[in-house]
C-alpha cells in the first residue's frame, strides 16, 4: 500500500484548490522562487501555484499543524500530524499520553528521525508505537537495534503492519 500525505483539498470540487490556505507541520514548501535557489525573494515576491485537481484527487491524508490534542480531534479523520522525534519525545513529556493516544484511535499520526541524524542513524520506535503513531518512519540505511525492533514488529505480524 501506499500512503499520499500533501495538501488535501478541503472541497470536492477540487477546482482552483491553492495551497496558500494551509500550513502543513512538516515544511512543504507551497511556493516557486524562481530559476536562483540561493536568492531567496521577500515575502511579497513568492509565487503562489494551485495544485493540479488529478494529483489533489490522490492525496489521502492532509498534513495539519498541531496546535493541542482537543483542538486536533476536532479535525476531520484525514487529517494527519507529522512529528519529528524530537517532538516525539517532548509531546511524550509535556502532554497527556492518554490524550495522544485516544487521537490515535481516529487520526493518523507519522513520525521520523531528526534532521540532525546525518549518519543516518535511528531513533528507537517503541515510544511512538506507545501512544499509537501509525507511520514510524526509520532510515533503511542503517541496519540498528531499531530497525531491527521495526523488522521484528512486522514479522510477529505476518509480515504486514
Amino acid at each position: 500500500m501506499v500512503v499520499i500525505k500533501g495538501r488535501r483539498p478541503s472541497n470536492l470540487n477540487y477546482d482552483d484548490y491553492d495551497t496558500d490556505d494551509d500550513v502543513s507541520d512538516d515544511g512543504a514548501p507551497s511556493t516557486i522562487y524562481g530559476d536562483n535557489p540561493s536568492v531567496q525573494p521577500p515575502e511579497a515576491a513568492k509565487t503562489h501555484h494551485t495544485i493540479c485537481p488529478a494529483l489533489a484527487r490522490l492525496t489521502l491524508f492532509h498534513g495539519s499543524k498541531f496546535t493541542d490534542w482537543e483542538t486536533s480531534k476536532m479535525n476531520p479523520a484525514h487529517h494527519m500530524h507529522s512529528f519529528s522525534e524530537n517532538k516525539v519525545r517532548s509531546l511524550a513529556r509535556r502532554t497527556h499520553r492518554h490524550e495522544w493516544t485516544m487521537y490515535n484511535q481516529t487520526h493518523m499520526c507519522r513520525t521520523y528521525p531528526a534532521g540532525s541524524r546525518i549518519d543516518s542513524s535511528n531513533y528507537m520506535p517503541i515510544l511512538p508505537w506507545s501512544v499509537g503513531c501509525q507511520l514510524v518512519s526509520l532510515n533503511f540505511q542503517t541496519n540498528d537495534t531499531a530497525l531491527l525492533l521495526n523488522d521484528g514488529r512486522f514479522r510477529e505480524n505476518g509480515g504486514c503492519g
